[in-house]
């Protein structure tokens, strides 16, 4: 089932290092190029500051405004901005429906360097 928007909800995050964010900068020029937006939700100010040092911001990567204070709020915006989408698509012609994928916390595991879903 296609989707347009995946929300990951960072609140069991406490703490993300430079590998950590070079997945999260992969995951969002991937998912970008399928035409899937990546918004993270419930990110902690460390966290965030973390992100900013290691350049998550930067250079087109994941723009601040992918940034928000709750799930609810990043499905509240995706909904409004998919509307906007699906008008869009129904004017060329395609008039498709897209899900929103909602994904718990990934945590990144230093010590043996994976990513594990919470």
């Amino acid at each position: 089932m296609p989707f347009h928007t995946l929300i990951l909800d960072l609140a069991g995050v406490c703490f993300i290092d430079l590998m950590g964010i070079k997945v999260l900068i992969k995951m969002n020029s991937s998912y970008s190029t399928l035409g899937i937006k990546l918004y993270l939700a419930n990110v902690q100010a460390q966290v965030q500051e973390e992100l900013e040092a290691g350049g998550a911001f930067e250079d087109g990567n994941i723009a601040r405004g992918n940034l928000f204070l709750s799930v609810h709020d990043a499905v509240l915006f995706a909904q409004h901005t998919s509307g906007e989408r699906r008008v869009s698509l129904k004017a060329q012609g395609e008039g498709e429906e897209f899900p929103i994928g909602i994904m718990g916390s990934w945590i990144w595991n230093r010590k043996c360097s994976e990513l594990h879903w919470r």
